[in-house]
């Protein structure tokens, strides 16, 4: 199974819905592969996926936030 590079969510295109089906496609691959031997490498790609997507929104999230002035200090 092809697996994504750690920022495949910021690749071109960046557009929604691809990246949706992208992420879908490979989540099916990783559950079918939890039937089989050595699936525990996938469930830890899958944890650090989810790290990398909760630390860029909150970043993300924050320098939104930066930029617009609506922080408070």
């Amino acid at each position: 199974m092809k697996e994504l590079k750690t920022y495949w969510f910021l690749e071109s295109p960046i557009d929604t819905e691809y990246k949706y089906y992208i992420l879908m496609s490979y989540l099916m691959k990783v559950k079918e592969s939890f039937n089989s031997y050595g699936f525990e490498k996938y469930f830890k790609n899958l944890i650090t996926m989810k790290k990398d997507l909760e630390s860029f929104n909150k970043n993300t999230e924050l320098t939104q936030k930066t930029l617009f002035g609506t922080t408070s200090v």
